[in-house]
């Protein structure tokens, strides 16, 4: 039971890693309006 949710734990910050390097692969600087990026 431990070792599962420390598993699971570990995949939630890897999952989260993940999602932040690809929303600063992703993020563009806003020379738009901010209205058309959202």
């Amino acid at each position: 039971m431990i070792m599962n949710s420390y598993n699971q734990r570990a995949r939630g910050q890897i999952n989260k890693r993940q999602n932040d390097t690809l929303q600063a692969k992703n993020f563009k600087p806003q020379r738009q309006r901010p209205e058309a990026t959202r």
